[in-house]
């Protein structure tokens, strides 16, 4: 009899095939899609290490005296000899799991990517605990505040189903092993006083999405429009949402939030590390490519948002900072009912203006392509590998390589 870790192995092992088996079909040329192939099928297991790069690296940060701190965690994945980097970060309070893995235990977009040519880092940034926190900031004084996403706004926001537990009948998201996911949640560190373990709860305004809940370490509930909630104030402008004011939503694709300084400058010294790479970002993880691209256009090849929010619509903007940068813009189902028109607007006019203005932008809609019950994370989603092939052609379509 086959045992359930034996079951679990088969299908991780099968899913990993069948990313490469996919992407071969899209790979830049027929060197680059047998070799890695052919080097998995082989064997002989001696050679197939000397195909595959699988490494785990840290950027930014610095040295405080006793511990390191600032910076971001790096997962590197690729097959053979790739042709192209790309870098994905997650949105806040995600890690860089959403890209590496899905929760019913297939092999993530990093596989697809890979076996696609293409060579992978996914980021875990640094203000999530899992990259590293600074242990001298939780003084009795002047605590950081921790905070997690709750279940039970992110189902009907990130596009599950209406309530928790309650599955849109259609959905691509494998919710039977929903609970996967929400033990890759880690807590989220934000700066800023705190009165004891209650925080402040400071308003903050963050457009392009409906609220969704969070809940801080000491187990209590808040409404956060948009983002990541914590208590107290937060770095490079995230600011927490209190619930004293109750719930709010708030559409559009801009944000209030400034993009976290730290994090910009990690994603550039990756960029600077790698060379020119596509920069793959999702949602509030928007603000920092956004950003990343005006401070050093050159180190991105081409920007791929998924359901970003502050996708730029400003035409001196674009014209000044992305007009040489291909974009493409993916949506998933579901957009009206979860709050997503807003940020899904936004991207429209983004493409628009960029078209105007001689440079390439585009918006993918899935469902007009005809695949239905996509979320926001669709990177893990049954059909992930189907998208990860549209973007791998987009990017062959309109990237130099």
């Amino acid at each position: 009899m086959i045992s359930i870790k034996q079951k679990r192995t088969k299908r991780i092992l099968i899913g990993f095939m069948s990313a490469v088996m996919m992407a071969s079909s899209v790979a830049c040329s027929d060197e680059v899609s047998q070799a890695p192939l052919t080097s998995i099928l082989n064997k002989d297991m001696e050679k197939a290490p000397t195909m595959l790069h699988n490494e785990t690296f840290f950027v930014g940060g610095a040295y405080n005296g006793t511990q390191y701190t600032g910076q971001s965690m790096i997962h590197r994945l690729s097959l053979g000899e790739p042709t192209t980097p790309i870098v994905m970060l997650p949105g806040l309070g995600l890690s860089a799991y959403i890209y590496t893995s899905t929760p019913d235990g297939r092999a993530g977009w990093t596989s697809d990517f890979a076996a696609g040519g293409y060579d992978t880092y996914a980021v875990d940034t640094h203000n999530l605990a899992v990259s590293g926190l600074d242990a001298a900031a939780f003084g009795t004084e002047n605590q950081p505040a921790l905070s997690v996403w709750g279940e039970s706004k992110i189902w009907k926001t990130w596009g599950f189903g209406s309530k928790p537990n309650e599955p849109y009948a259609d959905t691509q998201y494998p919710v039977e092993y929903i609970e996967q996911l929400y033990a890759s949640f880690s807590p989220q560190i934000s700066e800023g006083k705190s009165s004891g373990v209650e925080g402040t709860g400071t308003q903050s305004s963050v457009k392009g999405g409906g609220a969704s809940e969070q809940q801080p370490a000491n187990g209590k509930k808040e409404a956060v429009t948009g983002g990541q909630a914590a208590e107290g104030p937060a770095k490079g402008g995230q600011r927490p949402v209190g619930t004293a004011q109750g719930e709010t939503t708030e559409q559009g694709g801009q944000s209030s939030r400034n993009a976290d300084p730290v994090e910009v400058q990690n994603m550039i010294a990756l960029l600077e590390r790698t060379g020119p790479a596509v920069l793959m970002v999702h949602s509030m993880g928007g603000v920092t490519g956004f950003e990343v691209v005006r401070q050093r256009p050159e180190l991105v090849k081409a920007l791929i948002v998924i359901e970003p929010v502050g996708s730029p619509t400003d035409q001196a903007d674009l014209k000044q900072h992305f007009v040489d940068v291909p974009y493409l813009a993916v949506y998933g189902d579901y957009i009206e009912s979860r709050g997503q028109t807003g940020r899904y607007e936004s991207c429209m006019e983004t493409a628009k203006v960029l078209n105007e203005l001689g440079g390439y932008g585009e918006v993918m809609t899935l469902t007009e392509l005809g695949y239905k019950g996509n979320t926001h994370l669709m990177m893990q989603d049954m059909n992930k590998s189907d998208i990860a092939k549209l973007i791998m052609e987009w990017i062959q379509s309109h990237v130099k390589v």
